[in-house]
């Protein structure tokens, strides 16, 4: 079964609300971006970060505790795409992220 909160492109275009949440990464200049709202319905943690009662203020976020691709592949998949990761590392790094965000499939 398909997670229940990725998008259909056909129904919201993400390129029409501007994205209000950046993840960046030690050692690196690359940054994700995302809405906070749409991580907030897919993820109960990204829900208290964003809107519980010690929310996130920042507008970018370190992430430490993963590779940039491993969480770039997690946002992806909240946004409605496949994870195509080549190695089981890859896949297990995924996982792990899913799991910490209790992110469910």
């Amino acid at each position: 079964m398909a997670m229940a909160l990725q998008l259909n492109s056909k129904l919201l275009d993400i390129t029409l609300v501007p994205m209000d949440i950046s993840f960046a990464f030690k050692d690196s200049k690359m940054q994700i971006s995302a809405h906070k709202s749409v991580l907030a319905m897919a993820s109960p943690v990204f829900s208290k970060m964003f809107y519980g009662s010690l929310k996130e203020t920042k507008d970018i976020i370190m992430i430490e505790e993963t590779t940039e691709e491993a969480f770039a592949s997690m946002i992806g998949f909240i946004y409605g795409k496949n994870i195509n990761e080549s190695t089981m590392e890859g896949l297990f790094a995924v996982a792990n992220m899913a799991e910490r965000y209790d992110i469910k499939a």
